[in-house]
């Protein structure tokens, strides 16, 4: 009965540095990961590419109120709540929108005229 609980607050212990360890190192060099993360995103974020005419676009309230935009090949689009550059409220059904690979820029045009929305981070999920 003895080794036992040496056991149980050994294990509890080792449980509690490991937890306390990685909220030290975390928030220690929480600048240095939410770089690190945004680099990443932004990186994605050019890598997009799509040439297509929205046929559809919708608030998904069962998935963290996504916003989805639906182009006519039915390939969806998904911005985050946080698209700042409001481009879910400006685009419309049947309009055109380009995103070419490596550029941070969407075109999106309607009537024959062009609106440019420059990519940032957290647009898209």
């Amino acid at each position: 009965m003895k080794t036992t609980k040496i056991i149980f607050y050994l294990a509890i212990s080792i449980s509690l540095l490991f937890f306390i360890t990685d909220s030290l190192y975390t928030s220690i060099h929480e600048d240095e990961l939410i770089a690190e993360h945004i680099k990443e995103q932004h990186e994605e974020l050019k890598s997009l590419v799509f040439n297509d005419v929205v046929e559809n676009k919708f608030i998904d309230t069962e998935n963290h109120s996504f916003r989805i935009i639906v182009f006519e090949n039915k390939k969806k689009f998904n911005i985050l709540n946080s698209d700042t550059l409001g481009f879910f409220s400006y685009v419309e059904c049947k309009d055109s929108i380009i995103k070419e690979k490596g550029s941070d820029t969407i075109k999106v045009f309607r009537n024959g005229n062009l609106h440019k929305f420059k990519l940032e981070r957290g647009f898209i999920e």
